[in-house]
């Protein structure tokens, strides 16, 4: 990404033995790069100190990966940060010139942090819809709902990681429920996948 020296070549996509043809780890590797550069035109829009952040210490996942593979534009793209630290520095961040990238909002938006713009205690929401999450940190991923949201990208070295069963899912547009997830499925979040084709698949 940007201006971060390219890792070598043998270890951008650590999982391939995992998928059944060439096709599959083809089809893999192209949403590897074309999520790469959706997110590096996004990112060149940002002040560099905050990029410097995000690209040394975050991932992509959520609904941004599965979206590619559907060729689906994202509503955002949701960043996590590895640990309480850069969380820390990237939050120190949100001062100045700094708030003139970030989404502004004309009314009441849950509880913004800073009048006018999308800073909540979840999430710092930017006008490129680059959307750093601030509840936590990447360990969330483990306990998202659905087994499909849970592929994710390291953004320093561009590996992809996504299970065979995951990659099965995004393909077949099947809903399944993470097991890690320990609340009942929101309604709302089955009725935007719904309405996108979604289903949860028949029964065995």
């Amino acid at each position: 990404f940007l201006m971060i020296r390219r890792p070598p070549r043998s270890t951008l996509f650590p999982y391939t033995t995992l998928f059944r043809s060439p096709l599959e780890i083809s089809d893999i590797l192209l949403q590897k790069e074309i999520l790469k550069e959706s997110l590096n035109k996004k990112l060149i829009r940002l002040p560099i100190d905050i990029v410097d952040i995000i690209v040394r210490h975050g991932i992509l996942t959520g609904g941004s990966i599965s979206s590619s593979f559907h060729n689906e534009s994202p509503n955002d793209y949701d960043i996590y940060l590895k640990d309480l630290d850069s969380l820390r520095q990237f939050k120190q961040l949100l001062t100045g010139d700094h708030l003139l990238y970030v989404k502004s909002v004309n009314e009441k938006y849950m509880e913004t942090l800073v009048d006018g713009k999308l800073v909540t205690v979840n999430a710092t929401t930017f006008d490129n819809d680059i959307q750093v999450i601030t509840l936590g940190t990447v360990t969330m991923r483990e306990t998202f709902d659905f087994v499909h949201c849970m592929p994710w990208m390291d953004l320093y070295s561009s590996k992809l990681h996504i299970s065979k069963k995951q990659y099965d899912l995004i393909k077949k547009k099947h809903l399944i429920k993470n097991p890690d997830y320990s609340h009942s499925l929101s309604d709302k979040r089955i009725s935007k996948y719904v309405d996108k084709g979604w289903r949860f698949p028949p029964q065995e």
